[in-house]
């Protein structure tokens, strides 16, 4: 049985995308919402990075998913989510 290496990172058409393992064996599919500013899981997206027929998906290093987490929270003035995620250490701001 072939088995997925978690934590991944992705990009996949400009969305934040992370694979990670659940307590059971599973696997977590959690997207950035763009609205909301905060991750949702969404199984969905597993096939879009698996077998990415569009071209649209990229594996990217931590250090990169977390640039594009700040960018996207930082979109049009928005200030980041309260919220917290584990995987995501506070960005320092441009000046």
């Amino acid at each position: 049985m072939n088995r997925i290496k978690t934590p991944q990172y992705y990009v996949y058409d400009g969305l934040p995308v992370k694979l990670e393992p659940t307590p059971r064996g599973g696997l977590k599919v959690k997207v950035f919402q763009r609205g909301t500013k905060t991750f949702k899981g969404d199984s969905t997206y597993l096939s879009h990075l698996l077998y990415d027929r569009d071209n649209l998906a990229r594996e990217v290093t931590v250090e990169e998913f977390r640039r594009q987490v700040g960018r996207l929270h930082n979109y049009r003035g928005v200030k980041r989510a309260a919220k917290a995620y584990p995987y995501l250490r506070p960005l320092p701001l441009a000046h």
